[in-house]
This record gives structure tokens, C-alpha cells and sequence, in this order.
């Protein structure tokens, strides 16, 4: 098949049957959707009453088990499925022209809309949660909640009321407020498990000194967009969790690397069409940035001040910047001293492009 015209969607908790691969090379050329598994265990028995069997790609025929009148649909579950490029467009056209749109479960909406569906005649895939006994004979109707998928189990969080810091300029200040609500900024201290936020320029002797106590402590490190700030004593046996917003490749396995966020919080209340202006940008001039929006000039009206240093005098005030991009359609977003910039986030808040 000419690249690009299917495309394989899965989820979090599928799991796949040895051989699975095999069917691909057999999919029939009037297929918009095909399922390698979604059958809920229940549901399986009265499947093969519902389906005309071939040797790879069985197609649902009409029957009255998910609707009054015989109609070719079966409820399927959509973690793992094969799209295809005019499967994908009907899905849209649907969307945009059904006055109901998407109110009903993405799983119900494919499966009724219209769409030539084949099922691997042997399912190919299914979730791991059928291999819980309490799965497989659930109420699904009543509590799906219950083994919807590894995401909505895990009910690990951020439980911490307060977080340790030298001095409260943080820069990321409002984007952590957006994060963790009415937290609380405290001096460094000893308290066991603590977690606490770091900077540039990076001190280690308190986390060295915990370590020589045996206190156990984890790390919020921010500001190492240079991605040369000693992280050393990441590998103190009782450094336990490093989160941190820069990748770099000689991170330890305990670290996740998160998305860096905004420096000032946008309003988003102006739609696409009512922007007046094309594209914006307000930053510093380096990393030739000005050459780069030269190529921009052109699409009017737009609005860009470049200001020669960092934090310089000239830079345009928080409330002004936060006008000017959310009246812009689009922002081109230029590295600075990394390729992961506050201005992307701004923009995502913002509602630009």
C-alpha cells in the first residue's frame, strides 16, 4: 500500500498476539477502519454471529444486537485499529456537517457513522486488563471506570504542600502557581523527603550535607537551558526524584523531563477570526532572528520588537506582550540559549499558532 494512506492508532494497555503483523499486506481496498481487536469479553460469543468471515478481514454484517432494526454495526473498543486516509476524511466531514457533532463516546460515534469497518477475522490484539477474571465478567455499562486503562488507574500525584527554595525570584514562578495551586515557597531545611528547587547558579553542598545525614530529598531543577549545570549529586543514594525541564543525555534513570512552561500567563479570549494581526514576535535579537523574521516581512500586519540584550530595558511589558500575542494568529517561535523556549507555551495559552 502506497505510504501514507493507513495509519495505526493505539493505546496505553494493548497488547498484541504473536503474528499479528501477517494481516496487514491483506487489507481490503474499501476499508475506512479496521479493528485488530476491541471486542469486550462478553461480547464475543454472540461476534461470530455477527460477522462474514474470510481469511484475514471479516465485515460486520446487519444485525440487531447494538441497534432496533439490522444495521452493519458492533460495539468495538478503539485501542488498536487501522485508519485509512478516506476513513480519516469521512470522520471529519461527519463532524463537521452532524448538527450532534461528538457528544457520544468516540467508540460509539465511529461505529455508527457510515463507515465500511472490517474486524481481523482471528483478533489480533486485546487489552491486558482481560486477564483480570473482575474484567472480563464487569458490568461495563455500569463501571468502566473501574479498568478503563493504566492512566486513569495510576493515582500517583504530586502530594506536597510545600516546596524548598533559595529566595522566591523565580522566573517560573506563575507557570508553578498555574501547576500546584496555593503552594508554598520555604527556606532550605532538613525536613526528610523534601523536594527542592534549584537554579542556576547551582550550590550542591546542601544536598551533599543531607546526603552525608542520610536524609533522603528530591530535586526541581530549573534553569539549565545551557545544559551544563552540575548534576552530580543527582547521584547521591539519597537523591530519590529529579524533575527537571531541559533534556540533556546524561540525565540518571530516576529524572523525567517535563515541558518547560510559560513566564507570563496568557489570556485566551479572542477567536482566530477576530486577531488583527498576522504573526507577532517580541524578544531578544540573537541567534540571527532578525534575518530569520526578514522572511516574515511580508504577511501585514504583523508586529515584532527585537531588543539587543536580554532582559534589556527596551522590552516590551509583560501586559503589552500578552495583548499583542493573543491578537496574533500565528507566532513564529525562534530557539534561543535552547530549543525549548517559554514563548511556545505563551503561545499555546494564548490560543495563537
Amino acid at each position: 500500500n502506497e505510504i501514507g494512506e493507513y495509519f495505526l492508532v493505539l493505546e496505553d494497555d494493548v497488547r498484541f498476539k504473536k503474528g499479528w503483523l501477517k494481516n496487514l499486506s491483506h487489507i481490503p481496498e474499501d476499508a475506512d477502519i479496521l479493528y485488530l481487536g476491541g471486542v469486550l469479553p462478553p461480547n464475543k460469543e454472540v461476534f461470530k454471529q455477527c460477522v462474514e468471515v474470510n481469511d484475514y478481514w471479516s465485515h460486520i454484517k446487519p444485525n440487531t444486537y447494538f441497534s432496533p432494526t439490522p444495521m452493519p454495526i458492533f460495539h468495538l473498543c478503539m485501542y488498536s485499529y487501522i485508519i485509512s486516509k478516506k476513513g480519516a476524511h469521512k470522520i471529519l466531514t461527519y463532524l463537521r456537517e452532524s448538527e450532534k457533532k461528538a457528544f457520544i463516546e468516540i467508540d460509539h460515534l465511529v461505529g455508527q457513522i457510515g463507515l465500511k469497518t472490517y474486524v481481523a477475522t482471528e483478533l489480533l490484539s486485546y487489552c491486558f486488563q482481560e486477564k483480570d477474571s473482575a474484567y472480563c465478567t464487569s458490568s461495563f455499562n455500569n463501571t468502566p471506570q473501574l479498568f478503563d486503562s493504566d492512566i486513569y488507574n495510576n493515582t500517583e500525584c504530586f502530594d506536597v504542600k510545600s516546596i524548598r527554595v533559595r529566595g522566591t525570584e523565580l522566573y517560573e514562578k506563575a507557570w508553578f502557581h498555574e501547576i500546584f495551586g496555593s503552594i508554598t515557597f520555604t527556606l532550605y531545611d532538613e525536613t526528610p523527603n523534601s523536594w527542592f528547587i534549584i537554579q542556576r547558579p547551582i550550590d550542591i553542598t546542601h544536598f551533599q550535607l543531607l546526603d552525608s545525614k542520610g536524609i533522603d530529598f528530591n530535586i526541581i531543577h530549573l534553569s539549565d537551558e545551557f545544559c551544563t549545570d552540575d548534576i552530580s549529586f543527582y547521584h547521591l543514594p539519597t537523591c530519590k526524584k529529579v524533575i527537571r525541564n531541559y533534556s540533556r543525555p546524561d540525565l540518571p534513570s530516576h529524572c523525567i523531563t517535563i515541558p518547560l512552561g510559560f513566564h507570563y500567563k496568557p489570556i485566551h479570549d479572542k477567536s482566530f477570526a477576530d486577531r488583527k494581526l498576522v504573526w507577532s514576535f517580541h524578544g531578544t535579537e540573537w541567534f540571527q532572528r532578525k534575518e530569520k523574521l526578514e522572511y516574515l516581512s511580508d504577511f501585514l500586519p504583523h508586529n515584532c520588537h527585537l531588543t539587543p540584550d536580554w532582559n534589556h530595558s527596551s522590552m516590551t511589558k509583560e501586559d503589552t506582550y500578552l495583548l499583542t500575542l493573543g491578537n496574533s494568529k500565528f507566532c513564529p517561535i525562534l530557539r534561543g540559549n535552547n530549543v525549548e523556549t517559554f514563548r511556545m507555551y505563551e503561545c499555546l495559552e494564548a490560543g495563537s499558532i
